[in-house]
């Protein structure tokens, strides 16, 4: 058995301060375990000593830590699976309902029950609580209720499992990204939640429309995590018109020098390309500046985490290639910003190989058919050549996006993102838009 670290039965750490007592630390709390101890084996006998150095050894006899090896050691009496109380000079270890932690205890009865847990496990397990959860299918959020807890079971949200089975699950998680856990004849999936929005601001025009659509975002959108914004713009620019009182520390600007009609869905490919810029985000909305957030959308990015494919309004167009024939005059009546940019991905890492060939294909449809052949709504390439490969379903955004070409928009329909027609005055009627639903609704939709 390699070194073991020794939960106490509130799913608690022990711990050794510098006066040499134990204590018991939260997994919950920041930064690093200072003081952890551990139990090792040496020759015959079992030991508990400091896990990081220097080194430092619990002495029965004395009670404390001393630098060298103690001439006695210490014992276990095994309670079930990783489950057992620790002795030593006669006396049990107890926890107290104040935390402390002594070898005072002259029963079994009035021992703590500790889990014996491999250091690798504790730090999995510790990075498995950091993290948000959403629970399938219906994008719940949850978190790993380790307050109400015990070295028995694990609570994440009101779903109780066994510890072993979590622990198993988080291993298996690091492999395929989802964490499954059975629930006595019940499935349960999980999949961690990081959301990142990208907002493509792109046009001079479109500066004038992004204070609009952050703001909704925050007030009616009801969303407080992290936000890109991309743009041919200078960042200067872009940061001068976010809106008052705007945490603009929470939102990175990656500016580009690309002119082109093209140049937003370029960007989008450069930042997926990248193996690192994106992949710790689950999921990622793209979204251009010209929208306006309705409502409040957590429960819609809770879906997205879990979805399976990449989801965009389901139009699609090739130059030469049409599975439908009445595809291509709808692409053609399309009018510019009409899709609004919008494209949910559930993990760029699990998506990227099938994101990199639809690149591949619209930068090929440019370059053989000529950019006048391309209709405005080029993203439409992008979902045809998901749908090739069997990674596209529109499912997911059916009803989220409402577009003023599609339909009058009503403040009292809002359902997650009102779209507007690119144009000079598109700022204009978002902004009365934004400020009806305000109005009608306040921040509490």
């Amino acid at each position: 058995m390699s070194l073991q670290v020794l939960m106490t039965p509130d799913c608690q750490v022990i711990c050794v301060g510098e006066d040499g007592q134990f204590y018991a630390r939260s997994l919950n709390s920041e930064g690093p375990l200072e003081g952890l101890v551990g139990l090792v084996q040496q020759g015959v006998h079992w030991y508990l000593r400091s896990v990081s150095q220097p080194v430092r050894w619990y002495d029965p006899v004395s009670k404390k830590m001393v630098s060298l090896l103690p001439a006695q050691g210490v014992a276990f009496d095994v309670r079930g699976v990783k489950l057992n109380l620790l002795r030593a000079n006669g006396h049990y270890l107890s926890v107290d309902w104040s935390g402390h932690i002594r070898f005072d205890a002259k029963e079994p009865l009035a021992a703590a029950v500790l889990r014996f847990m491999a250091l690798d496990e504790l730090m999995l397990l510790r990075e498995m609580l950091a993290k948000r959860w959403v629970c399938g299918p219906s994008g719940e959020h949850v978190r790993i209720e380790i307050e109400k807890s015990t070295v028995e079971e694990l609570f994440i949200g009101d779903i109780k499992v066994s510890f072993e089975q979590f622990i198993e699950a988080a291993r298996q998680s690091q492999h395929h990204g989802d964490l499954l856990l059975n629930e006595e004849w019940k499935i349960w999936r999980f999949t961690d939640y990081n959301p990142l929005i990208v907002i493509e601001s792109f046009g001079a025009s479109s500066l004038e429309e992004l204070p609009i659509a952050l703001e909704s975002l925050e007030s009616l959108g009801q969303y407080h995590g992290e936000v890109m914004v991309t743009s041919n713009q200078p960042e200067g620019k872009v940061r001068a018109c976010f809106p008052p009182n705007h945490d603009s520390k929470v939102i990175r600007v990656v500016s580009v020098e690309d002119e082109d009609r093209f140049a937003a869905l370029r960007t989008r490919a450069r930042l997926m390309a990248d193996p690192d810029m994106l992949a710790d985000y689950t999921p990622l909305l793209f979204v251009e500046a010209g929208v306006v957030f309705d409502q409040n959308i957590e429960s819609f990015l809770g879906r997205c985490a879990l979805a399976r494919c990449v989801s965009a309004k389901g139009y699609f167009h090739h130059p030469e290639f049409s599975t439908e024939p009445q595809e291509r005059d709808v692409i053609a009546g399309l009018k510019a910003g009409q899709l609004s940019g919008l494209m949910v991905v559930p993990h760029v890492t699990l998506h990227r190989p099938y994101l990199e060939k639809a690149f591949d294909l619209l930068s090929l449809c440019i370059k053989e058919y000529g950019e006048n052949v391309i209709p405005c709504e080029a993203q439409s390439i992008l979902n045809y050549g998901l749908r090739q490969v069997g990674d596209f379903s529109p499912s997911l955004v059916e009803t989220l996006l409402h577009h003023e070409c599609d339909e009058e928009l009503n403040p009292f329909h809002a359902n997650g993102l009102s779209g507007f027609a690119a144009d000079d005055k598109r700022h204009e009627r978002m902004e009365r838009y934004y400020k009806n639903v305000k109005e009608l609704w306040g921040a509490g939709m």
